[in-house]
């Protein structure tokens, strides 16, 4: 895959919730390390829209609940 370097990447992460655990943290840390210069992260869950994540997300992280 070839990205072009006018065009912004764009990340997206399915995980099914953002709750406490392993997995959760990593998404997280990944996110928002991977936001941290701009780029577009979106982090799709299957948990209902009032809740919260466990982890602390930037402001550059949307999460998307499905």
């Amino acid at each position: 895959m070839t990205v072009s370097s006018d065009s912004p990447l764009k990340i997206m992460i399915a995980i099914p919730s953002l709750g406490a655990g392993g997995a959760e943290r990593v998404v997280s840390t990944l996110a928002n390390h991977w936001a941290a210069p701009g780029r577009s992260v979106c982090i799709a869950t299957f948990e209902a829209p009032s809740v919260t994540p466990f982890y602390a997300l930037s402001a550059g992280v949307r999460v998307a609940p499905l």
